[in-house]
């Protein structure tokens, strides 16, 4: 499962990339589709909805994008020991 998540988390940051441009400071949220997204282990999502919404200006470089992936970072189950 944690590969599934990592592969996830690439394919946003991928996405992110390619659909980050320049827009007004509130953008509304928009929705980007995936259709038979393939992990790395060979399974397959078929229709995978990304939500995200785009802030402030896109630096003509386009270095000043960020991702922000809420739920994403969790503290580590705690030891049993």
């Amino acid at each position: 499962m944690r590969r599934h998540g990592a592969a996830l988390g690439a394919a946003l940051l991928i996405i992110a990339s390619a659909v980050c441009r320049a827009g007004p400071a509130d953008a509304a949220p928009q929705i980007f589709n995936i259709l038979d997204f393939q992990f790395e282990d060979g399974s397959v999502l078929p229709d995978l909805h990304i939500a995200y919404e785009t802030r402030g200006t896109l630096a003509p470089g386009r270095d000043n994008a960020i991702l922000l992936m809420p739920g994403a970072i969790g503290d580590p189950m705690p030891s049993t020991r």
